[in-house]
């Protein structure tokens, strides 16, 4: 066994990745795995296969990284221990060795993250987590804080996020300079800066962008640092900030120099297409409707930059729809939502996909004033938001349900889409939900009578008879003009909403104010919990529950929706 080989050979090969392009480096990949070394060496060639995923994840090639994960764990697990005995004299070798497995959990993660599975790459990166705090390796402890930072940042937890990347910085300042390490440093304070961003911090966001990019002007790779720039000027327009055109000016010479980099072509190009966009002069917009096109054309081609671009592109359409009210322009938006989608399902990434429903659903209103398709779509999109715990996602599609309740004009719904567009990029949960004020709950038994209020304001506003009894007609009415069942989901007027849920027996209403998101989610659990305790189990044609029935609901009430004043 020879160590000093295979030592030598991931290193060189963990150089190349960050140096040199792509042929270069499969061409060593592939000397390295024609070696004997690797094929008598169960431990190098796990080495070398965690390497080579490692490469991949970072290009892009998800596929082929997720096939090398599977090996990489077949392999770690036939190694047996006189194996491990072996490779023990070496300190190195076998302290690389024991960080495989917490590298394949890391790079699980990754591509769990990258495909919407937002919980179960939690998972992957607190397990890679624990196994690195037992190898004390700083930079690789920070490396997985830095992971589990992003993944709260994903879910909207921006205050858990800003916790983890701060502790991510410090485990890097223990371990020290090294070129990959100043790497991860400035994408960490990448990853604050959003944070600050999308806390409305501009200038703390705009602080931590620029360190950013000093930490990888250190380094010199020129696509990190233009896309540090990309960052810097993004926030600067969008925020109406001066000294845009100082960054614009450093991204052209970074692009000059590199004619050759088809990746450093598009993001000059998207970049500045959103300062064109920004402008008041009509041809600029039009220059930055034909740069955004450019990007998109080739969807096979930095899905990075295509997935925002449709977006942009979206909203310079919309802004023409709604001075000209052309039909056209509504069916150029709609080819535009199947590519996101299409976008969506071939990178296999469930935000693009809830993204595009959400879209076309809004769009459906526009085109036909059809709610019903709407209704199906945003369906689609919330069971998808919440099986891959993408909350700031299902927010906005509970929002979105919302403003379909009160649409009244085109010019109204197309301001609703923008803003829906806007909010797709915050993950910041505050800024999309309003305090939820609780009216009202009752439980009807289907076709009879209200069984079950309590209202939660000190006031006679909410007439609890009074709403029961509309809520049963209505319920009555569907049933018998429509013959369909619970079709009728909620009731919205001004700011009170009321929503609905069915089953055989009984009807459950929750009257508030405020924002739907959270609403829904606690009249879905108080149900499961009164359907769980079985309190009304047994219970029909009966207009007056017993004293401990009703004790019982309004535990569960009360400690649902905190301290409740009782009818």
């Amino acid at each position: 066994m020879n160590h000093s080989y295979c030592i030598q050979s991931i290193d060189n090969l963990q150089n190349y990745s960050d140096t040199q392009e792509y042929d270069t480096v499969i061409d060593l990949f592939e000397r390295i795995q024609s070696s004997d070394e690797f094929f008598k060496n169960p431990s190098f060639k796990l080495m070398i296969i965690k390497e080579k995923a490692s490469y991949y994840a970072r290009i892009g090639e998800n596929d082929a990284c997720k096939d090398l994960i599977k090996l990489g764990f077949n392999i770690l697990n036939s190694i047996d221990d006189d194996h491990i005995s072996n490779i023990q004299v070496n300190n190195d070798y076998f302290s690389r060795y024991n960080e495989c497995e917490s590298a394949l959990l890391s790079l699980q993660g990754r591509l769990n993250y990258y495909n919407g599975n937002i919980d179960l790459a939690l998972d992957n990166f607190k397990s890679a987590h624990q196994l690195r705090l037992k190898l004390n390796n700083h930079a690789n402890i920070a490396s997985s804080l830095n992971q589990i930072g992003i993944v709260y940042y994903a879910k909207g937890h921006l205050t858990e996020s800003l916790e983890y990347f701060k502790k991510s910085l410090i485990n890097y300042s223990v371990d020290g300079y090294s070129r990959s390490n100043t790497r991860e440093i400035a994408y960490i304070y990448n990853n604050i800066g959003n944070i600050f961003a999308d806390q409305r911090k501009m200038n703390e966001a705009l602080d931590m962008y620029n360190k950013s990019m000093e930490y990888l002007e250190k380094i010199g790779f020129p696509l990190d640092i233009a896309t540090a720039i990309e960052n810097i000027c993004i926030l600067m327009i969008e925020n109406k900030l001066s000294g845009v055109e100082r960054f614009l000016d450093k991204l052209s010479v970074i692009y000059k120099n590199n004619p050759d980099n088809k990746h450093l072509e598009l993001n000059y190009k998207y970049t500045n297409a959103v300062y064109l966009k920004s402008s008041i002069r009509i041809k600029d917009k039009v220059k930055a409707l034909e740069l955004f096109e450019y990007i998109i054309s080739d969807l096979d081609f930095d899905t990075e930059l295509t997935y925002p671009s449709i977006k942009h592109t979206i909203e310079l359409l919309l802004s023409e729809y709604k001075f000209y009210k052309e039909q056209i322009v509504l069916e150029e938006i709609s080819v535009l939502l199947e590519k996101l989608l299409i976008l969506g399902q071939n990178q296999q990434s469930s935000r693009i996909i809830v993204e595009a429903l959400i879209l076309k659903a809004q769009l459906s209103v526009l085109t036909s004033e059809n709610i019903t398709v709407a209704k199906q779509l945003l369906n689609q999109a919330e069971i998808m938001a919440e099986e891959k715990d993408l909350d700031h996602l299902a927010i906005i599609v509970s929002n979105t349900f919302d403003s379909l309740l009160s649409y009244e004009t085109h010019d109204g719904f197309i301001d609703e889409i923008e803003d829906t567009i806007s909010k797709f990029t915050s993950s910041n949960l505050e800024d999309m939900t309003t305090e939820e004020i609780p009216l009202l709950f009752l439980i009807i038994e289907r076709n009879k009578t209200c069984i079950y209020s309590i209202t939660f304001q000190d006031n006679n506003k909410y007439r609890s008879d009074l709403i029961a009894n509309y809520l049963l007609a209505l319920d009555i009415f569907n049933q018998e003009a429509f013959s369909t069942s619970g079709s009728l989901e909620r009731i919205k007027h001004e700011d009170h909403t009321i929503i609905l849920r069915y089953n055989d027996l009984f009807m459950y209403c929750y009257a508030f104010k405020g924002s739907s998101y959270s609403a829904n989610k606690r009249l879905d659990k108080l149900i499961e919990n009164i359907i769980t305790s079985k309190i009304l189990d047994g219970i029909k044609n009966i207009t007056i529950l017993k004293k401990c029935q009703i004790d019982r609901i309004e535990d569960l009430v009360n400690n649902m929706f905190f301290e409740s004043d009782k009818e």
